[in-house]
């Protein structure tokens, strides 16, 4: 059961040199022209498997394992059935600071663990191989906790109702934000290299940044731009199961926090002709 998630670590290295030119053309969102996208304006088919992993490889998630690389497995019973579970972390500060928790509650590990950051796309290839294995290892997102309230505040802002547990809102899955736009409301767009894009954001803020320069640049927009709230789990299965044309232009926008850890780390010198 351990060689899935170890293929998963094997698998994690992250082509840094790509990511960081593509957290550089994010910097270009304030000088792209914008508009707005319809659903259902033609017909396409759902995307295959590979396209889905290169919308989902810009995106880094963060697991725990030991020194030698082998991923720290949770093992949880439910109703009289025993699951294992990997957990990916949507920030690499939040991992960081669960294993100083659990160096702390167990000595033992201390020195002994550390995060490794894996492609979206790889666990997603990886979850797709297993999915017919009884004995597959089970992942589980742990969104940050501060885009959690910020989806709840919007969706309360709607009109729904937000459970709470110890004073904190539920949110099933990874929140995500996007924009729409219009009396049609259609998705709020960028426009680069002469296509259309939605750009779907793990971090609010970084949505609220390019709204302030949508409302500077075309304030007539501006009342009618709405914020919308989705998760990961189900824009992935959009990607997998909609035939919308929309739905093909959906992109993942890595957080700030993870463009900048990307941007930190130390890029591999040109192979030497």
């Amino acid at each position: 059961m351990l060689e899935q998630v170890n293929q998963l670590v094997s698998l994690s290295g992250v082509k840094m040199k790509s990511l960081v030119r593509w957290s550089a053309s994010l910097g270009l969102m304030g000088s792209v022209l914008l508009g707005q996208l319809l659903p259902g304006m033609n017909r396409a088919i759902a995307l295959p498997a590979q396209d889905i992993m290169k919308k989902l490889e810009s995106v880094l998630v963060f697991t725990i394992t030991n020194t030698e690389g082998t991923p720290l497995i949770a093992s949880v019973t439910n109703n009289n059935e025993e699951a294992s579970i990997a957990s990916f972390f949507m920030s690499q500060r939040d991992a960081q600071q669960f294993v100083q928790k659990i160096e702390q509650q167990n000595p033992d590990l201390a020195g002994n663990t550390q995060v490794v950051p894996v492609s979206l796309a790889k666990v997603y290839e990886l979850e797709q191989a297993n999915a017919d294995n009884p004995e597959r290892v089970e992942f589980a997102f742990i969104p940050v906790q501060q885009q959690v309230q910020f989806a709840a505040e919007e969706l309360q802002q709607e009109g729904q109702e937000i459970p709470q547990s110890n004073g904190m809102p539920l949110f099933n899955g990874v929140p995500l934000f996007y924009a729409t736009v219009g009396p049609e409301q259609g998705y709020l767009t960028i426009e680069q290299n002469g296509e259309q894009l939605i750009p779907i954001f793990f971090n609010r803020e970084q949505l609220e940044s390019m709204l302030t320069r949508v409302r500077e640049q075309q304030p007539d927009l501006a009342p009618s731009i709405d914020v919308r709230v989705s998760n990961l789990e189900k824009v992935i299965e959009e990607l997998e199961n909609n035939n919308d044309p929309a739905v093909t232009k959906i992109v993942l926008v890595p957080s700030t926090e993870t463009l900048e850890y990307l941007q930190s780390r130390p890029q591999p010198e040109p192979a030497q002709p």
